[in-house]
């Protein structure tokens, strides 16, 4: 059964809401701030993998295989993707369907308002025509709608994210596999 203190529950939520802003705000730099995270989480796993014990060995073993065999399938399946013939096609990966009504999503969920029509003023005129280009628009604070991410850059994000939890998953198989060979030959 699997158990979490608070502390670890504190930076789960932490975690997932740096990802959901990553996914929201896509851009180059949020695509490789977290790829750039997942190939360091990568790297030091293998290092834990091999300087820990017991069922953290485990989990930083499953880690560190699902989260590189992840990679590698993502790396083949973009380098071989114009073969016709070949089985693993970027768009047969299962994070590739998800992702893409994830960023349907997220790129028509934002409200559009007319980039020259200020929210915050008084109207004088019907609000929702935008303004001669004469009239110059005073803002108050910031706009409380953005642009959709690029979808290159939102599904870079995706990738990186969907590495580490798929990475995450692995650990905790692991974790399980091993207590129940544990468990299996009397072993507390």
């Amino acid at each position: 059964m699997l158990r979490f203190s608070i502390r670890q529950l504190l930076i789960g939520t932490a975690l997932l809401a740096v990802a959901f802003v990553a996914l929201l705000n896509a851009s180059a730099w949020w695509a490789s701030a977290m790829a750039s995270s997942a190939l360091l989480t990568f790297s030091a796993s293998i290092v834990l993998a091999i300087y820990r014990d017991g069922q953290r060995r485990a989990f930083w073993i499953g880690f560190s295989v699902l989260g590189w065999v992840y990679l590698a399938l993502l790396a083949a399946s973009s380098a071989l993707a114009n073969y016709v013939d070949y089985p693993l096609g970027r768009n047969l990966l299962i994070s590739e369907q998800i992702m893409g009504p994830i960023y349907n999503l997220a790129a028509h969920g934002y409200p559009f308002i007319p980039p020259n029509l200020d929210p915050f003023a008084v109207p004088e005129r019907d609000p929702f025509t935008p303004p001669p280009s004469s009239t110059p628009t005073r803002q108050i604070i910031a706009p409380l709608w953005r642009q959709p991410p690029e979808l290159r850059d939102f599904f870079n994000v995706g990738h990186a994210l969907w590495s580490i939890g798929l990475a995450a998953g692995g650990g905790w198989f692991a974790v399980w596999a091993s207590a129940t060979r544990q468990r299996a030959r009397g072993q507390p």
